[in-house]
């Protein structure tokens, strides 16, 4: 019966995350959320406070997060994510990273590239810092 049950749901949440666009066609995507995030650590390499934290997209101009917006701590912000996946390019595109360290005031700068595209169903990092060191 369990085994059943379990079918079941797996076969509801299939026929719920299938998405329907003529452009391109049936897609099935998952329920999942993906981000790209980047880290903020010293020479030491310990967790830092920045602040003026920007993730601007360079080929359209706009600015993806700003601030303290989307952050998991003071030293661990996103870059992008898939609330962003329809204003990214299928092939990628090149997202400046900003920040001031508080303690400091140093701005630090580095590019991500970053998928996305109209048909994709989550973003994809192609390249990129893990972290961003400061000195």
């Amino acid at each position: 019966m369990l085994k059943k049950l379990f079918i079941a749901g797996a076969v509801v949440l299939l026929f719920t995350s299938c998405e329907k666009n003529t452009k391109c066609g049936e897609r099935i995507c998952d329920a999942s959320f993906a981000y790209v995030s980047v880290q903020f650590v010293n020479a030491n390499s310990e967790h830092i406070a920045v602040k003026n934290f920007t993730s601007v997209n360079k080929r359209t101009g706009d600015t993806l997060i700003k601030g303290k917006e989307k952050m998991f701590t003071d030293s661990i912000y996103v870059v992008a994510d898939d609330s962003h996946v329809r204003k990214l390019s299928e092939n990628g595109d090149e997202i400046k990273v900003s920040a001031t360290d508080s303690a400091t005031n140093v701005t630090k700068t580095a590019v991500f590239k970053v998928s996305g595209g109209e048909c994709e169903c989550h973003i994809s990092k192609i390249s990129g810092p893990d972290k961003i060191t400061f000195n």
